[in-house]
């Protein structure tokens, strides 16, 4: 629905496939059994073999596509990635001895921490199905993502919202992403309109006030910058993001294949909707 509210002759049509994540509700997903793409195999055969044009997932649950006939990226509108703490609503907490329903190793290191005499136990099923499992009385208490309580209108369901402090989430909990197979027209060209694009930047002589008020601006909005490495350290104090030293020295054995290394890394954070700046010495 947002997409097609930004965009008023594209329509869209949804089909809906049942996953291995869907089906599978035994194994668990702290066993070491499961596979990275264990969400998103059944969508991706789809993909190529052209049975939907895109496919709509979580973007935390999916698997490296490099080297892959898939491309992807992210939608602009991100959630938040915390995790909450789902309660019951109809029996007291059990704060001292509960039983804990479990998806994940980092919110199981949360609640053996937290709830030290805890008992330990795997959960799967949907949100909804998760909530219902912990309100029957199997569970005490349960972690589950902000993200997909709010985007199922649940968010009344939380209990208590935990800090990135308390628990980190994964980087890219709160995202959807879209794949689809390479070179689909209409795809790539919602991706353009979508996705910001990466700033090549010249550092001129390096110096302070030898670059461009435009490169100075651009440094000041980004998220992440590459640059390279023999650069005055004034210019760099205008980054408000993270800084990535990617520069090349004459002494590397194989500059080939650390360019392809930087553009990949462009690549990859330019889809997930990065605000990105590339650095160069002198004028690009």
């Amino acid at each position: 629905h947002q997409l097609e509210s930004c965009f008023s002759e594209l329509k869209l049509e949804l089909k809906t496939l049942d996953t291995a994540g869907d089906k599978d509700l035994t194994t668990s997903l702290t066993s070491g059994e499961v596979t990275d793409n264990f969400f998103t195999n059944t969508l991706d055969r789809a993909v190529l073999d052209g049975t939907v044009d895109a496919a709509i997932h979580s973007a935390k649950d999916m698997p490296d596509y490099e080297g892959s006939n898939i491309d992807w990226f992210f939608l602009p509108w991100r959630e938040d990635r915390r995790d909450a703490v789902i309660w019951p609503q109809d029996r007291p907490h059990d704060e001292a001895n509960p039983v804990v329903g479990i998806s994940s190793p980092s919110r199981e290191v949360y609640a053996r921490t937290r709830w030290p005499n805890c008992t330990i136990k795997p959960i799967r099923g949907s949100i909804e199905n998760r909530i219902q499992q912990m309100d029957d009385g199997d569970f005490d208490v349960i972690l589950l993502a902000v993200a997909g309580l709010k985007r199922l209108g649940i968010a009344h369901r939380i209990s208590e919202t935990l800090s990135l402090d308390e628990l980190d989430t994964h980087e890219d909990q709160g995202a959807i992403a879209i794949t689809f197979k390479k070179g689909h027209p209409v795809l790539q060209q919602l991706r353009m309109l979508l996705t910001p694009p990466v700033v090549i930047a010249g550092a001129g002589t390096g110096k302070e006030g030898n670059y461009s008020v435009a490169v100075q601006q651009a440094l000041e909005q980004c998220e992440l910058c590459f640059h390279d490495t023999l650069l005055a350290p004034e210019i760099l104090r205008h980054c408000q993001g993270k800084l990535v030293n990617v520069g090349k020295r004459y002494n590397d054995k194989n500059p080939g294949q650390r360019q392809a290394d930087i553009i990949q890394h462009l690549l990859t954070h330019s889809r997930k909707g990065h605000h990105i700046v590339r650095l160069k010495g002198g004028d690009p």
